[in-house]
């Protein structure tokens, strides 16, 4: 039946226009503990609107199912994102909107409303020349089966249209010319700079023993031995299970349902049953392993294989990697998943990290004492040609060109060119993780124009900045305007 739900989405969630509704026909999400007081069951009042539990709920909805495109996202997870608030947030401002609808006398009539429905693709099916057509008999049954009243749906229309019709009210801002010269304004810069390069590579220090020593005492606790964990495990390898024909008959039958053609119509069990072999191995394989986990747990001696797993090794697969770092000596822990099958095992000992000797560290310690030493010879010769002069490329920069810069990536080039397109400083010097770019600035104009398709995207941005602004300051207004009383709390 889930899987039916899951290729059948259309038919399970309704969206109207703006905030409007998505109710959801299974897997209802039920939103915690509130507490409430004032009138019974209403979450807020705004003005002369009361917002019900069920407006709210419908509302949070919405926004679960929008963010739950993936699958993995719980109530719990939706508390810490905030959704909770963010859908009271969003009835609020509906219901501030209605409010000022009211008082503007902006009035919806019945046939807008049946206008507005007919247009809802749910409620429409295709007739004998195929052209979609309202369907009342259809509109009836979905409703049905979200369980929802026609007056309440049809409630909800009127007031996002009435919501609608307000905001249409409302100007629309436009970009003046002075607005866009300013805005375009920074595109028009063009930086002519000269450019230096200086590599890590370029620089060979050679650390003397003593010297690498001195730096292995200082920096003792970067030059450890991991931690190391002795486990008893088992592997139950799923290729291993033999399933016998009936069995995978059996399974199929069962879950048939997610075996389905474009058409909707269930695959054969031919065409299927190397994916029910790999279903029916994982199940068999899960149960083996169960039942090794108990006998694993009730032994007191070495039960199935030792191994010893230094920290952050991974050999037995991530996720498992970071159960047994975590695990507690003497205790077995059950069934985990790997690409090899499934892994029950017990923690018998850990040792944890202790300090490198610094014969075994040297080699390491030298690497970054050499590396260390690479960076600041790099920068001090970085320095000294800021002060003596730059012998290198020419490049002009701008916010909407740039040229290619000898030994950079174009990554690093990016980096480089916004750095000094920013910078307040005619010279200085850019630090990238293998490099140090210098730079000085010679010389600063204008372009004639900008691209075309530059102006007409700064007329869309600045519109769209000041209609944010706009809608900011009025939501501002209508707060102030009507009284607004939250009666939830959210848990």
């Amino acid at each position: 039946m889930i899987d039916w739900m899951q290729k059948h989405k259309k038919w399970l969630i309704i969206t109207i226009w703006i905030s409007t509704i998505a109710f959801i026909a299974a897997g209802m999400v039920g939103w915690g503990s509130y507490s409430f007081n004032l009138d019974q069951g209403v979450v807020a009042r705004v003005g002369d609107i009361k917002i019900s539990q069920k407006q709210y709920d419908m509302q949070f909805r919405q926004l679960f199912n929008q963010y739950n495109s993936g699958g993995d996202l719980d109530l719990q997870k939706a508390k810490e994102m905030g959704l909770d608030e963010l859908a009271l947030s969003q009835v609020i401002q509906k219901a501030l909107l209605q409010n000022f609808a009211q008082d503007l006398g902006i009035y919806v009539s019945n046939e807008e409303i049946s206008s507005e429905i007919a247009k809802i693709e749910v409620f429409q099916e295709k007739d004998l020349l195929g052209q979609s057509k309202f369907s009342l008999k259809l509109y009836q049954e979905v409703l049905k089966n979200n369980n929802l009243i026609p007056a309440e749906f049809e409630e909800n229309i009127k007031q996002d249209l009435l919501i609608k019709k307000a905001l249409e009210i409302l100007p629309k801002p436009q970009a003046s010319e002075l607005e866009k010269s300013v805005f375009l304004f920074p595109f028009e810069i063009v930086d002519q700079a000269k450019i230096q390069v200086l590599s890590f590579s370029q620089f060979h220090p050679k650390p003397s023993k003593e010297e690498v020593k001195k730096y292995w005492e200082e920096h003792q606790s970067n030059f450890l031995y991991p931690a190391e964990y002795k486990i008893d495990y088992v592997l139950v390898e799923e290729k291993s299970q033999k399933p016998t024909e009936q069995e995978l008959k059996d399974l199929y039958e069962e879950t048939k349902s997610k075996y389905l053609d474009e058409k909707n119509n269930f695959k054969s069990f031919e065409s299927v049953k190397n994916e029910v072999l790999d279903q029916k191995r994982s199940e068999m394989a899960e149960e083996k392993a169960l039942q090794e986990y108990i006998a694993l747990k009730g032994s007191d001696k070495i039960y199935g294989k030792e191994e010893i797993v230094l920290e952050g090794e991974k050999k037995l697969g991530v996720e498992l990697q970071e159960i047994i770092e975590g695990a507690v000596v003497g205790e077995s822990y059950k069934p985990i998943k790997t690409p090899q099958g499934y892994v029950v095992f017990k923690l018998v000992e850990k040792k944890p990290q202790s300090p490198k000797t610094f014969e075994d560290a040297f080699d390491e310690a030298s690497n970054m004492l050499v590396a260390q030493e690479k960076s600041n010879l790099a920068l001090k010769k970085a320095k000294e040609l800021l002060q003596s002069g730059i012998k290198g490329q020419i490049i002009k920069l701008s916010l909407i060109s740039q040229e290619k810069i000898t030994s950079l990536s174009d990554e690093e080039k990016n980096i480089v060119s916004n750095k000094i397109l920013s910078s307040s400083q005619k010279k200085g010097y850019i630090p990238l993780m293998e490099k140090i770019v210098v730079y000085e600035i010679e010389s600063q104009t204008l372009q004639k124009q900008v691209p075309q398709n530059l102006t007409a995207d700064a007329k869309r941005i600045l519109e769209i900045y000041k209609e944010q602004m706009f809608q900011k300051e009025f939501f501002k207004y209508l707060e102030n305007k009507y009284k607004i009383t939250r009666n939830i709390s959210l848990k």
